[in-house]
């Protein structure tokens, strides 16, 4: 069995858990200093991003942390982290005016991350899968 496999699946989910937990906690207590950074009108749409950003560190990681780690699980949170950067493509391609630049930039370097998240789980998954037909941490 390749080690390093499961290792991967478990270390990026972890990774992306964290990183999705701060973004959440960045929105939420920074909200007004993030809001005039990216350079938009209304800090409402933050705060919806940043509690939603938490409980989806929290299932990430209550993921990563299980005995055996269901693929199920991981595929939709791999799903969950595509939509994330379709969505953000199409926010900045298609609402550019909501945002100045460093906004524009701050939300494709997450997107960027994001994407490298999914490919991440996506290659740790196969690689378990490949290796022991069970996805086990």
């Amino acid at each position: 069995m390749d080690k390093s496999s499961p290792a991967l699946l478990k270390n990026t989910l972890l990774a992306n858990a964290a990183f999705s937990a701060l973004g959440g906690v960045l929105c939420l207590a920074a909200n007004d200093l993030l809001t005039t950074f990216m350079g938009m009108a209304d800090g409402l749409y933050l705060y919806i991003v940043g509690a939603g950003l938490l409980i989806f560190a929290v299932d990430v990681a209550y993921t990563a942390t299980r005995a055996t780690i269901k693929p199920l699980s991981v595929k939709m949170i791999i799903g969950g982290d595509v939509a994330w950067v379709i969505a953000s493509f199409l926010l900045v391609a298609l609402m550019p005016q909501l945002f100045d630049f460093y906004g524009i930039v701050l939300i494709e370097f997450v997107a960027l991350d994001v994407a490298i998240f999914a490919v991440l789980q996506t290659v740790g998954l196969k690689r378990m899968a490949n290796t022991s037909g069970q996805v086990t941490a």
